[in-house]
């Protein structure tokens, strides 16, 4: 039952270009949460639109996140 809540250990190819495009790829995410947080930082009313595109934003930002480091990230820097 353990085995199930391990996370697999990835052994890159290359450290310090998998490094970088994670790096790349958490800045890329912040700069975009940041920018679908900002609704609720500028205190608009709590029954705005801006607050459902928000949510639904950073919903569809995390999906993103996770199908790019699988497809892009993780089958480039995985050992063969």
């Amino acid at each position: 039952m353990d085995a199930i809540w391990k996370k697999p250990q990835i052994e890159e190819q290359n450290i310090q270009a998998y490094n970088k495009a994670l790096g790349k790829l958490w800045c890329v995410f912040g700069f975009f949460f940041i920018l679908l947080g900002t609704p609720f930082l500028l205190g608009e009313e709590q029954n705005s639109p801006l607050f459902i595109i928000s949510t639904i934003g950073v919903i569809l930002e995390v999906i993103i996140l996770m199908a790019v480091y699988t497809i892009k990230i993780e089958r480039k820097y995985r050992k063969k």
